[in-house]
């Protein structure tokens, strides 16, 4: 009985955080309703193998884009086409860059929880609807990274 109450306020206070935490999810994905989802893509099977990082507001990238699943790090494939770049994830629909709203690629150390060595951190800055996003991606090969980035920066601003 003596070890009861503290429990009992212990497991009060984790889910009082729980719910904070689910509540605090709920009004960002609120508050980014006017994002727009991006365009849908065929997973591919080509490509990079590596880490979808997440996909922040450019320049914030500490701060996450919580709806239609762009703020969650899964692994993923990324394949660059001569109209785009399509992500595979794991377990999640793949989506598409189109060439001309990408804006600029580069590379960074640091991405929503998710910190590496300098420039370890494929950046792609482009244009989803009316906002300019940031999304990072993490090759398996870090050899391959620059060839990636390279390979982005051709397609930048190219028109269909």
């Amino acid at each position: 009985m003596d070890r009861l109450i503290p429990v009992l306020v212990l497991a009060a206070i984790a889910v009082g955080i729980l719910v904070l935490m689910r509540w605090g999810w709920k009004a960002r994905q609120k508050r980014q309703a006017d994002i727009p989802a991006p365009q849908p893509a065929a997973p591919t099977d080509s490509g990079c193998d590596g880490y979808y990082i997440a996909t922040t507001p450019a320049g914030q990238h500490l701060e996450r884009i919580n709806v239609h699943g762009l703020g969650v790090r899964t692994g993923a494939g990324l394949d660059v086409q001569d109209d785009g770049v399509v992500f595979s994830l794991d377990g999640r629909d793949a989506f598409r860059i189109p060439a001309e709203d990408i804006v600029d690629v580069f590379f960074g150390s640091g991405m929503i929880g998710k910190f590496t060595e300098k420039d370890g951190i494929i950046i792609i800055r482009w244009n989803l609807g009316d906002h300019e996003v940031d999304t990072g991606f993490r090759p398996r090969a870090h050899s391959a990274k620059k060839t990636i980035a390279a390979e982005i920066d051709t397609l930048k601003g190219r028109r269909r």
